[in-house]
């Protein structure tokens, strides 16, 4: 009997060593697996906010577009983040401050990726009564908007013999988007043989 109570005990022994050591395991991997859970969850919050922010590099393309006053959205220019910086456009590679600067000649981001930025001018409605210098079939013209904004050419002569693409691409850009405003015909006159001169 005594033999058999050894035994006994061995048992109770093992069977204590067994369910000790998976009591063990068991804690040890419960403690890593939430000690780990937050970590990987403030990564993840980092990388989704790093994705948030596109970072600009040299070689990325900046589009330029439009919309113009019959709805179509036209591509007025096509340009490098690495351009713009060599021409002190934007003074360093900061999405914020590319939008700031461009926001200023009407523009707004409509869509980013790692290869392209996209910004649209959507010109609306252009101030009734005021003329403006713009572009028609490709050359430059005068306008007048009328009571409803939208612009109009009151003559035929008004469409010049100069087109647009001869112009250097800064002025191309203004006038494309009607940015040449003038409150009588006649400072419009005045000003458009700056550019078919």
């Amino acid at each position: 009997m005594n033999f058999n109570n050894i035994k006994n005990n061995d048992k109770i022994k093992n069977l204590i060593f067994i369910l000790l050591g998976i009591f063990i395991f068991a804690s040890s991997y419960m403690i890593t697996y939430f000690y780990n859970s937050r970590k990987i969850q403030q990564t993840n919050m980092k990388v989704t906010e790093k994705k948030g922010e596109i970072v600009l590099a040299e070689n990325m393309d900046v589009i330029f577009t439009r919309r113009t006053l019959d709805d179509h959205v036209v591509v007025d220019y096509k340009t490098t983040i690495g351009e713009m910086v060599k021409n002190d456009e934007i003074k360093g590679e900061n999405m914020d401050e590319l939008i700031s600067a461009v926001e200023k000649d009407g523009y707004e981001l409509v869509s980013s990726t790692s290869g392209e930025i996209i910004f649209l001018n959507d010109m609306g409605i252009l101030e009734a009564g005021k003329y403006y210098i713009g572009e028609k079939d490709g050359y430059i013209a005068i306008f007048k908007a009328g009571e409803d904004g939208r612009p109009f050419i009151e003559k035929p002569e008004d469409v010049s013999t100069k087109k647009i693409e001869d112009l250097p691409e800064v002025d191309r850009s203004k006038i494309s988007n009607f940015e040449k405003k003038y409150d009588t015909r006649e400072e419009c006159e005045e000003n458009i043989t700056n550019y078919i001169s």
